[in-house]
């Protein structure tokens, strides 16, 4: 009876090593930069480079900025929070923060952990940085989930966790808000880029009440799912599906003559943008590219530019064209 006693103790230990695998970690000031927490951001980055450090990055966050710079001479990348123009915190974070792999005693475990991470998505580099995940201590695994999370949202992908656990959604929100920050100068009062001649109907939960007939979207953040309506329709993701996870979402109108009268160019074809817009769609579909019956068609995932570019050709020079999405399986 008490040799099963070790046994337990070890299952013990490796089930509280898992669940604090994931938890932050706090890192450490710098104490030879404190003097410069509370300085204003011009002075405290002129100072930086008095002591020999190097801009590396900069993410912006909705209350604070995060700057990574690193002093080739001490092997150290140093974190700076800056809120309110003034700097709050200077953190010794990875070296691989700053896009650096080797230390004199070789690699940290930070860096082991992003090449390794890197090599299973097939990638040279990580995009996202340590204040993304809140500095938590992730497996090369893990850090992959969150990685791929992160691009996938950064670069306007449909969410994909492929069984991938609480790692690939928070990557995935993290990526969202910074692409968010990224194009906020092109988005400013959350108006979506593509909205002339759309009108708000309902929140996501809502029921759009429509006169008549009219185009409806649902979604967010330029990612949407469209829907010829008659009288109406629930704004929800039962009705639409989820173009735009971890986003809140909203349904919009579009009157006839607005796209509503151009879709039937042929069995299932739905209008989904003119020309130089962005036709959107969740999984795979059918798009042609083209206008009065002259069309150029190819398959995409996730959306595809409506433009010249990316269908090879000209259907009908002179005229200004237009995008129809034909869905499998509808």
């Amino acid at each position: 009876m008490h040799s099963t006693r070790p046994q337990q103790y070890l299952t013990l230990c490796a089930a509280l090593a898992l669940a604090l695998n994931g938890l932050p970690v706090h890192a450490q000031t710098v104490d030879e930069l404190k003097d410069l927490v509370g300085v204003k951001g011009a002075s405290g980055e002129s100072e930086l480079e008095r002591r020999g450090y190097t801009h590396i990055d900069t993410s912006k966050a909705r209350d604070a900025a995060y700057a990574y710079w690193w002093s080739n001479q001490k092997s150290r990348c140093v974190r700076v929070t800056t809120r309110d123009g003034r700097y709050q915190a200077l953190t010794d974070v990875d070296a691989s923060d700053c896009g650096q792999t080797k230390k004199e005693s070789g690699l940290s475990d930070g860096a082991k952990v992003a090449i390794g991470a890197a090599a299973l998505l097939g990638i040279a580099a990580l995009a996202h940085k340590s204040h993304h995940r809140d500095d938590r201590n992730y497996n090369e695994q893990q850090t992959a989930d969150f990685e791929r999370g992160y691009r996938d949202g950064l670069y306007n992908n449909s969410f994909n966790s492929r069984g991938a656990g609480s790692e690939y959604r928070d990557g995935y929100n993290q990526g969202v808000s910074e692409r968010g920050q990224q194009s906020s100068y092109r988005n400013r009062g959350n108006n979506d880029v593509y909205s002339a001649g759309w009108t708000r109907c309902a929140q996501e939960g809502e029921y759009c009440r429509v006169d008549g007939s009219a185009r409806v979207r649902f979604g967010g953040d330029n990612r949407y799912e469209y829907r010829n309506v008659t009288g109406g329709i629930q704004c929800s993701t039962r009705e639409f599906g989820d173009p735009a996870y971890g986003v809140n979402k909203s349904c919009d109108i579009q009157p006839r003559g607005g796209g509503y009268g151009n879709v039937n160019y042929g069995s299932g074809w739905d209008h989904c943008s003119n020309e130089g817009g962005f036709c959107s769609f969740s999984g795979s579909a059918e798009v042609r590219f083209g206008v009065n019956g002259r069309f150029v068609t190819r398959r995409g995932v996730n959306g595809l530019p409506c433009d010249m570019e990316t269908f090879g050709n000209d259907p009908a020079y002179g005229q200004k064209k237009q995008c129809f999405v034909r869905r499998s399986g509808r």
